[in-house]
């Protein structure tokens, strides 16, 4: 009998992650720091992500910020150094890897706490996470 010969391709699925929680940031400089520490992104997004994909990457997409009591700031090398956010919105986000080394710090203008300075000037905003297909360190 004559042999046959099958190919079969597997191609691999991506599960949508889900959110299964809020973040958290809790930095606590004082308004006189001008040079705060910031929160690791992972340490943010701790527990809040279920990715059923083993492996996958995460992390966060900041779509607004608001400066009116300081400045946003990002550092992808563990605070050695800080860039402003500028202008992001829906279509044009920074996106940051859930990294140890990957921070998020506000640095505040005249008050007495970070947190003070944060009730005072922001909403709460969904944070957007971004599957791990298509994403790129920033």
């Amino acid at each position: 009998s004559p042999d046959a010969t099958i190919d079969i391709q597997v191609n691999e699925v991506n599960t949508a992650p889900t959110l299964t929680g809020d973040g958290a940031f809790s930095d606590n400089a004082t308004e006189d720091a001008t040079d705060p520490a910031g929160e690791s992104v992972s340490a943010i997004i701790a527990g809040t992500i279920d990715d059923p994909d083993a492996g996958s990457l995460s992390g966060i997409a900041i779509i607004a910020v608001d400066d009116t009591n300081g400045q946003w700031e990002f550092s992808t090398d563990d605070g050695a150094n800080w860039t402003p956010f500028g202008s992001v919105s829906d279509s044009s986000a920074t996106v940051l890897m859930s990294l140890s080394t990957t921070k998020i710090r506000f640095v505040p203008d005249d008050y007495p706490t970070i947190q003070d300075a944060i009730d005072a000037s922001v909403q709460v905003k969904e944070v957007l996470v971004a599957p791990a297909t298509g994403m790129h360190k920033r």
